[in-house]
């Protein structure tokens, strides 16, 4: 049984951008088929934390590079609708100790900077995959305008709403809706009460939102509500109507925002599969295990899928390979989605009551235990 000398991949995103950096490192040709033709046109971002900013740098991701996409975050502060701090956890500190920074980035530059990692030329914009076939030699993506592409195995990348995944499972998976749906943008903004390299989370009764700084005099912000899946854009003055009497960091965020720069988001998590493999094609990122992001994890679990799968594939037959990914990441990529759940039922309190409790109880959490909490999630365990 040899090793792998192509791979094709389905999904031109942080995990399948990854992957196909880790394979061709070591000398596998990689092709990756991504839906759209151009990169994200709206700004939005996300929490990288430290232990997946290793793994990006360990792959050749260039530090400075990223440096420019985001800022690194020295403290997480959680504060009540009225700007009270209920916490506030040493992300640098424990960061530093792990020996690389975690970061608030941008999206849309964390995908170009690892195209620009991988080859621009290993990557089909505007490839959009509908299906697999594979026999005993290959496996092969199917493509919306009748193409192929074939190789030895097929990493299927292509997120929460993957095309691949129910033909892997052999059976229709169905999403589960938490509930939520947001918006976010990523804009000019400075602010007084956003300290440079800080993350502000404010929490509200059956809501949350946040201001983070994001380098370059930019930030990012978000804002949470409960509402029914399917709904369509709002305005700005929808959203100043949810979040008024919040703390004003994020009031004054929303306000200097375009209408046009607001990008909604559903949050979305799925029950456990019972493989992620089918023969020759594996699932990684949100094509297995998607997750909501109330644990801050969902990018960060697609870059160590992609690290390991790449290493796997480079040591050992591909069916050890997938057999080994799938005993190292599952449990553990599960219990992150899980946790998920649980955080955005704490973090979303409806209960008057149970969120002043959980206030409380939060603002008296001695330091050695938030560096615990920080720790735990910089390091990804």
């Amino acid at each position: 049984m040899a090793q792998v000398q192509k791979v094709v991949v389905a999904g031109g995103g942080v995990g399948g951008l990854t992957a196909a950096i880790a394979l061709a490192n070591a000398g596998v040709e990689v092709e990756v088929h991504e839906k759209y033709d151009h990169l994200q046109t709206r700004a939005s971002g996300f929490t990288i934390w430290s232990y997946a900013i290793r793994h990006l740098l360990d792959l050749g991701v260039d530090g400075d590079r990223l440096a420019q996409l985001g800022s690194p975050i020295e403290r997480t502060d959680i504060r009540s609708r009225h700007g009270r701090l209920i916490e506030s956890l040493p992300v640098g500190e424990v960061s530093r100790r792990l020996g690389a920074p975690t970061y608030d980035i941008q999206r849309q530059g964390l995908q170009q900077a690892l195209i620009e990692t991988l080859g621009a030329d290993k990557v089909r914009m505007g490839s959009e995959v509908v299906g697999f076939e594979q026999d005993d030699d290959s496996a092969t993506l199917l493509l919306a305008d009748g193409g192929r592409a074939s190789g030895d195995v097929v990493i299927a990348a292509d997120g929460t709403h993957s095309v691949l995944r129910d033909p892997v499972c052999g059976s229709h998976r169905e999403l589960r809706y938490s509930g939520f749906s947001g918006w976010s943008a990523v804009i000019p903004f400075t602010h007084e009460l956003l300290p440079e390299r800080h993350h502000v989370e404010i929490w509200e009764k059956g809501s949350k939102g946040g201001v983070a700084d994001v380098g370059g005099g930019n930030a990012r912000w978000y804002a949470l509500q409960k509402a029914p899946a399917g709904g369509t854009s709002v305005t700005k003055g929808e959203i100043l109507a949810h979040i008024v009497g919040w703390y004003e960091l994020l009031q004054d965020a929303v306000e200097r925002t375009p209408q046009s720069a607001i990008v909604r988001t559903e949050a979305w998590d799925m029950a456990p599969l019972k493989s992620w493999i089918d023969g020759r094609v594996v699932l990684i990122g949100d094509a297995a295990h998607a997750t909501t992001p109330f644990a801050a994890m969902g990018a960060c679990m697609a870059i160590e899928d992609a690290t390991c799968l790449g290493r796997l594939l480079t040591e050992q037959p591909y069916e050890s390979a997938f057999a080994q990914f799938e005993l190292e990441r599952k449990k553990s990529a599960e219990a992150v989605v899980k946790h998920g759940r649980r955080m955005g039922h704490m973090s979303q309190l409806q209960s008057t009551i149970a969120l002043w409790m959980r206030d409380e109880f939060l603002a008296h959490v001695p330091e050695p235990q938030l560096e615990q909490i920080a720790l735990e999630m910089a390091s990804g365990r």
